[in-house]
């Protein structure tokens, strides 16, 4: 702790035994003074999911945040000449590439004079600021230097930070979700023609739920009813940098092993976009998705997924018949002769460019949801 006997309603820096104490949903920020004392600004906002601490909440990573409220957070720090502008990269434990700025709370912008970036941040407004320009830019709470045209020293406020808790607690994946299967970059071990995905069999069950780099299979595999499935590229649920879709499915099933053992599941209802983000930014993205679902298949030039769809090579125009390649889970293709050729657990398969590419391919977690 630090000053965890001075005066709640004081003024100082200190860190309080609440600090370690959960499960907390939602989180309060006053300047100038403490809740309920005459001229405290204040703005309230929902965590993204609960954590068991404020500690677990701020050392997990980069959190992506666009719900907070930018209007709200200038009237608690800063009357900004940049209101025009969005929020840049707004969230937890955020910091920006470009000019090293950091929040443990906020988002980034840029000086007056430059025309809205959403890559760039100049300056960090929130709690726990800081940036590489210099120590001189770390404060508990406020703006980083640069938020003005002439490099302005940070300004800083007398900060109060609140916590609500929660009897809800906090489960590692989401409340009723489970860790089914982890697949690995480079790995064709779990491609859609590997037995895994429709028998019994456990594969590596006691690879940690966070590591990547093994293909695993659990025990949540066999288990249900589900009625979602969750895709995480780059990262597990929850860690910094994961990129996760999250999917209903077309009805219940017994399990996911049951899911994929059913043959092709027609789905049109695939959001192409989260799963281009969570992929592959693809050159032939203006082009409908080809027989996307589970357990799909194409005719043509033999592309196969577990969980995805197919499409054309860019030089090709749209084509709802034409499978150059699948993108997804379990994911493979027919080297021409009758063979497997491409098979990856996660990504997309050869030909995603005119070329003859190499297949692109990811550490991947699949969760489900218990129905």
């Amino acid at each position: 702790m630090g000053n965890e006997t001075s005066s709640p309603r004081a003024a100082g820096d200190a860190k309080y035994q609440a600090y370690l104490q959960g499960p907390v949903d939602a989180l309060r920020i006053c300047t100038d003074a403490p809740f309920g004392d005459i001229g405290a600004r204040c703005y309230e906002h929902r965590l993204p999911r609960v954590f068991a601490s404020p500690l677990d909440l701020f050392s997990s990573g980069y959190i992506p945040d666009d719900t907070i409220d930018q209007m709200a957070m200038y009237g608690v720090f800063e009357e900004h000449s940049r209101l025009e502008c969005g929020m840049v990269l707004p969230g937890f434990n955020t910091y920006g590439d470009n000019d090293g700025s950091y929040a443990r709370f906020g988002f980034m912008g840029q000086i007056p004079s430059q025309g809205c970036d959403n890559n760039d941040d100049d300056w960090a407004l929130g709690i726990g600021i800081d940036q590489r320009a210099g120590v001189s830019c770390a404060y508990g709470a406020g703006v980083s230097c640069h938020w003005t045209d002439a490099n302005n020293g940070p300004r800083s406020w007398n900060t109060w930070l609140y916590f609500r808790t929660t009897p809800e607690l906090p489960q590692p994946f989401g409340a009723g979700w489970s860790l089914a299967m982890k697949t690995a970059a480079g790995s064709g071990t779990l491609g859609y023609d590997s037995a895994l995905w429709t028998n019994g069999q456990l594969l590596n069950e006691n690879s940690p739920a966070s590591g990547g780099g093994e293909d695993a299979k659990y025990a949540a595999f066999l288990e249900g009813p589900v009625d979602m499935v969750r895709v995480c590229t780059r990262g597990a649920y929850g860690q910094s940098g994961a990129r996760c879709y999250e999917h209903a499915l077309p009805s219940t099933y017994a399990s996911p092993r049951d899911l994929f053992d059913a043959g092709y599941v027609a789905d049109g209802s695939i959001d192409k976009a989260a799963f281009y983000g969570i992929f592959d930014d693809h050159a032939t993205s203006g082009c409908d998705m080809v027989q996307p679902g589970f357990n799909t298949a194409g005719t043509n030039d033999g592309s196969r997924a577990r969980f995805g769809f197919f499409g054309q090579i860019p030089s090709q125009s749209c084509n709802n018949n034409d499978d150059d390649w699948a993108m997804g889970i379990g994911v493979d293709q027919n080297d021409g002769s009758g063979g497997i050729d491409c098979a990856g657990g996660a990504g997309v398969t050869c030909h995603w460019a005119d070329a003859n590419n190499d297949p692109r391919s990811f550490d991947a977690w699949i969760y489900f949801h218990h129905a």
